[in-house]
This record gives C-alpha cells, structure tokens and sequence, in this order.
C-alpha cells in the first residue's frame, strides 16, 4: 500500500495526520539468517499505532508518529513534536497516554521502546539499529526540502516493497528533465541526511500534475 502525502498539506498538517496501514514491507535479515518478512509485525500493530495517534489527536498534541522494530522484537515507536526543545512533564504525559493504550489494547508496555524526539532533531548513526515499518517523518522532510527549493506543485507517496522502499515523486506535466533530476538529488540528501542506506530506497520521477 502506498502512503502519500500531498503539497498542499504543511507540516502542521502532517504533524496532525501522521499514520497510515502498512500492508506491505521489504525482506531483511533482522532476526535470524533468514529473511523475515516485516509484513507480519506491521499489519499485527498497525490498529495499535492508529490508537495511539487518535489517543495523542484527542489530547491536542500535535506530532509525528513512526515505529519500527528491533532485533529483539521489540517495537520502537518515534513520537516527534514540533518543537526545538521537549519539556521533561511533555515527555511524560506523552509516556503516560501510549502506556494507557498499550495497556487498554492489552499490550505488554516492557516490549515497547518510546522515543520522544524534536521533529528537527537529526538522528544520531546509533538510532537506525532498527527497521522502521514506516517513513512518514522522512516524507515530511522531503516535503519541506523541496518546498524550500521553491518546488510548490508536487506530490508524495511512498511504497514498501520487498526489494526496497519506493519513493514517488509527481511533478506537473511540464517540468523539465533539470528540474526532475534537481528533485531526485534533493530526495537522495535528504535520505543521507536521516542517515539512511541510500541503497535500501529507488527514487522515482514522474510528471502527471496538470497545473491549467
């Protein structure tokens, strides 16, 4: 299932819509010598995330939710608030309302990992110990990079094969190839940039938006 993410949303609007399904997530050799398929642990925690975001969305706080999954099995959830600096008393009410709906949803909270970060924060090489099972604060940095290269007609989407993680990009019908390449090179730093493996992603340019 693709994930898209349109222009006309700033992030005070992705911060408010963060969630989507996973139905589908690339093969990786995280758990044994075997690759293991990653859709398993998406779609059984898929409903738990939704929880939680419609649980933060009714407490007024405005965020970015990601979760991801260790060796260990253990899930990690990346809670990212839009601002520089995060109260110490906003961590733990935070901490307090995922808990409650671990907890409701009878969840063990021991096998989750809670991390909450600033949206700006870049991430240290030590925090991609574990395989995200979705990228919505990645898609939400592409779409301010390009938007601050004065790209404003584009959408964003992004798909989870088991070969990679495709990231699709639309551009109006009249954008030239400089323009697409321009685009593709701004996609590629701001993976590096989040200290991702350039690798594990295919880039992909198209040019349908009719802007007449």
């Amino acid at each position: 299932m693709r994930y898209r993410l349109m222009t006309i949303c700033l992030l005070s609007a992705l911060i408010t819509t963060v969630l989507v399904n996973s139905k589908s997530a690339k093969e990786v050799n995280i758990l044994s010598e075997q690759p293991t398929d990653l859709t398993i642990y998406a779609e059984k925690y898929s409903d738990l995330m939704q929880e939680i975001t419609q649980e933060l969305r009714i407490n007024k706080v405005r965020f970015v939710l990601d979760y991801a999954i260790l060796p260990d099995e253990t899930i990690e959830i990346f809670i990212k608030l839009p601002s520089e600096e995060i109260e110490n008393r906003t961590k733990i009410e935070i901490e307090q309302l995922v808990i409650e709906v671990l907890r409701e949803k009878e969840f063990n909270p021991d096998q989750f990992h809670l991390k909450i970060s600033s949206y700006y924060e870049t991430p240290s090489d030590d925090e991609r110990s574990s395989v995200r099972l979705s990228y919505n604060d990645l898609m939400g940095n592409l779409m301010q990079e390009l938007k601050k290269r004065n790209h404003l007609t584009f959408s964003l989407e992004y798909a989870i094969t088991p070969r990679h993680v495709e990231v699709i990009i639309n551009l109006p019908v009249d954008s030239t190839e400089n323009t697409k390449l321009e685009v593709e090179q701004s996609a590629k730093e701001v993976i590096k940039r989040n200290k991702y493996a350039i690798n594990d992603f295919q880039i992909t340019i198209v040019s349908k938006i009719l802007t007449k």
